[in-house]
């Protein structure tokens, strides 16, 4: 709202880009200019964009929120966090697959969380599979690359690697 204001459209244009009557953005502005510290007359909003642009800023993205909500919730419930506000790509870094699954995460929880991490640099911590259902899971994730036609001759030598060092 204050942003269009600032590029010079009106109240009414303003408004009607969120779907709100002139009044009504009317009162936004001047509750956005009162959360930033600067007066809500448009005159001066306009006079002095570059300043209200600059207190305006980007809106801070919280990376957790590019995470399946539900998997966000279970994450922070099985880590003992008090809220997905507390998870971080750097905190989730340092936890296993491993680690993940004995807390009762699925398969698909985890290829989610690590496919969070991925995209935000870094990866889960590396550990290879121990239990039988951690081997199992493997299996079923190379069988199912195999369905898609991804080659996996690599893969499943070094599952058979792993069999073999039990």
């Amino acid at each position: 709202m204050l942003r269009a204001v600032a590029e010079g459209q009106t109240l009414a244009d303003a408004g009607q880009l969120i779907g709100k009557s002139a009044g009504w953005a009317g009162r936004l502005l001047s509750q956005a200019c009162r959360e930033i510290g600067l007066p809500s007359e448009i005159r001066t909003i306009r006079d002095r964009k570059d300043e209200y642009l600059e207190k305006l800023g980007e809106p801070e993205r919280n990376p957790v929120d590019e995470l399946n909500s539900k998997v966000a919730v279970n994450l922070a419930s099985a880590l003992r966090l008090k809220g997905v506000g507390e998870l971080t790509p750097v905190y989730l870094s340092n936890i296993t697959a491993s680690q993940l699954l004995g807390e009762d995460q699925t398969p698909v929880a985890v290829a989610e969380a690590q496919d969070w991490l991925v995209r935000h640099g870094t990866s889960l911590r590396r550990k290879p599979p121990e239990s039988e259902m951690e081997m199992r899971e493997v299996r079923r994730a190379i069988a199912i690359l195999d369905a898609f036609h991804f080659d996996v001759a690599h893969l499943r030598a070094q599952y058979e690697h792993l069999q073999c060092n039990d």
